[in-house]
């Protein structure tokens, strides 16, 4: 058996892609939405019995190591080393693709140094008595012991310290240097900055309030630095935290974007395990889509200062464009997560709890700084607000904040409704991926791929029937209007001929067409009725899902309007209507 063959077999294909994608079982294979483009409906395939993975919409495909090599940007070497050292199989170091081209350094190299800095710093903070005052300052922030072990919280020294420990270990000065060069942090709490999967790319170095060395307050740099742009560290690429929190942001369904790390560490041991963080930069399309692969949902929790406000702005507008669904976390004036964390445990969860949807938040920001509502500056807020509205694709809720906003400005909808239709509904940016559409003809919908399953698995109409009607959950198309009458009104007689007794020649040919449209996903994974009925069940599921998080939405907004309104018999009947949907 050859290594690569030894390899594959200590390594699942389906263990491997489910440390990087959140995968959902679908009879004999695994199903997810594709981390190489985006788009809604999942068509990214992962088959264990082939050990292959395939997207039917982008195309991408192959086995663990072509996976490792595209979402990671590695060359084969590279993968090679990388599933080798996981798997525990020991590759001959004569090997000639593990020797470097001259003058590179191998990505294996570079991930060893940050490693071994890592280990190091960490090591000093927790034993060494030189970092007594960097141990102090994280106790006055009130980190534990667990959380600095859990994240690897060092310290690196002032001095040479590191240098002479790197050069000890045996890494050339071309290797630390390509590494990032960590011996620039001194006097420094460290971070360790890591991938998706746990390895170490970079650091952020924390500047003490108080120098260890008196020789080091010359030159000290900025508060925060950041190991640069290196062959392992992109910043607009990586997402502080991420490989903690990636299991919590799907159980959560809500991925809780803050701007430092500090505030990603104290959330985390607060049970905030959903908490990330942009690696010293605005948050990117690149950032928002990675987190897009965990969950639909982010909630930004910047401070409330002018630039935290504007800089949520701009993420929303990047989540806008993924068609991912923005949520505002109101922190208090003056307080990052962390401090409103220390200092009030309580009020932080009732921000987090309460967090808002982002139109509601932006129409609240909007009036608060000039509440004064004359009808040029109601002009003035419509002009403002409108552009945000146009950025929302689907009509229902684009709809519920037009009404929202009408209410809000005590105007008239209409009015509203046909400023809107003035304004041309803005583009993607360009470098938002496009949404590829999974089948050959438009995006298809969770409903219309249920009713497609079922017209080519009739067999399965007994177990499934009773869940026709959460088709009607979606927007209703053409081809959602022709069948569903049908399907729901089967009766006791064999569906296949109920159809073909309640369509026309040239329905039953554009019907049989759709069918085949919507189900080409499914053309490399031989699709069988049992599979079929999971795949119909497990739509049906997110349907629900999907209808009850709107509903949610939606008290929300009329629940703040109540409180506004001092309407207590209305509360009183919304919050009802909501524990009910809890």
């Amino acid at each position: 058996m050859t290594e690569t063959e030894q390899i594959k077999d200590r390594l699942p294909i389906e263990q491997l892609i489910g440390s990087y994608v959140p995968l959902k079982k679908a009879g004999r294979i695994f199903k997810a939405c594709c981390p190489f483009h985006n788009e809604k409906t999942p068509s990214f395939t992962v088959s264990p019995e082939r050990g292959i993975f395939k997207c039917f919409g982008c195309g991408e495909g192959g086995d663990i190591f072509d996976f490792v090599m595209k979402i990671d940007g590695l060359t084969f070497p590279e993968a090679l080393n990388l599933l080798a050292e996981r798997a525990g199989v020991e590759l001959p170091k004569n090997r000639p693709e593990n020797q470097p081209t001259k003058g590179t350094v191998p990505k294996e190299r570079l991930y060893q140094v940050n490693a071994y800095a890592a280990k190091l710093w960490h090591t000093i903070l927790t034993k060494h008595p030189k970092a007594e005052t960097a141990r102090a300052y994280l106790a006055g922030r009130g980190v534990s012991d667990e959380t600095i072990r859990q994240f690897g919280i060092g310290y690196a020294p002032f001095g040479t310290t590191t240098a002479l420990a790197l050069k000890k270990a045996g890494f050339s000065v071309d290797e630390v240097a390509k590494a990032g060069e960590p011996t620039r942090f001194q006097d420094r709490i460290t971070f360790p900055i890591a991938d998706i999967t746990g390895r170490t790319v970079g650091f952020t170095g924390r500047l003490l309030e108080s120098p260890t060395d008196p020789s080091s307050r010359a030159n000290r740099g900025p508060k925060y630095w950041n190991t640069p742009e290196t062959p392992l560290f992109i910043k607009s690429r990586t997402v502080y935290g991420l490989h903690l929190a990636k299991r919590a942001i799907q159980d959560e369904d809500t991925a809780l974007l803050v701007e430092g790390q500090m505030d990603v560490v104290m959330l985390r041991q607060a049970g905030y395990a959903n908490a990330v963080a942009s690696s010293g930069t605005a948050l990117t399309p690149e950032q928002v889509r990675l987190l897009g692969r965990f969950s639909q949902n982010i909630a930004f929790a910047y401070d409330q200062d002018s630039a935290g406000i504007e800089a949520t702005k701009r993420g929303m507008e990047l989540v806008l464009a993924a068609e991912l669904n923005p949520f505002v976390i109101v922190v208090p004036k003056g307080k990052d997560p962390a401090e409103c964390l220390q200092k009030d445990p309580e009020l932080w969860k009732e921000a987090y709890q309460s967090r808002q949807p982002f139109m509601s938040w932006l129409i609240d920001q909007s009036i608060a700084e000039r509440p004064e509502l004359t009808p040029s500056r109601k002009k003035e807020l419509v002009r403002e607000l409108l552009p945000w509205i146009a950025r929302i694709r689907n009509e229902v809720e684009q709809t519920d904040w037009v009404r929202w906003l009408a209410t809000r400005l005590q105007t008239e909808e209409a009015h509203i409704r046909t400023a809107l239709k003035r304004l041309d509904r803005p583009s993607k940016p360009a470098d938002a991926a496009p949404n590829a559409a999974p089948v050959a003809s438009g995006e298809t919908g969770k409903a219309e791929l249920a009713a497609a399953l079922l017209l080519a698995f009739p067999i399965i109409y007994p177990q499934v029937k009773d869940q026709i009607s959460d088709l009607r959950l979606e927007p209703t198309t053409p081809f959602l209007s022709l069948i569903l009458p049908i399907l729901e009104q089967t009766g006791s007689a064999p569906l296949s001929e109920h159809l073909a007794g309640s369509l026309n020649e040239e329905e039953r040919k554009t019907v049989s067409l759709r069918v085949q449209e919507l189900l080409h996903v499914y053309d490399e994974v031989e699709l069988d009725p049992a599979q079929a009925m999971e795949e119909f069940f497990l739509i049906a599921r997110r349907l629900r899902s999907d209808a009850k998080e709107q509903a949610k939405a939606r008290l929300a907004k009329e629940i703040s309007l109540a409180q506004q309104m001092n309407d207590t018999v209305k509360l009183q009947a919304l919050f009802s209507e909501l524990k009910n949907l809890l």
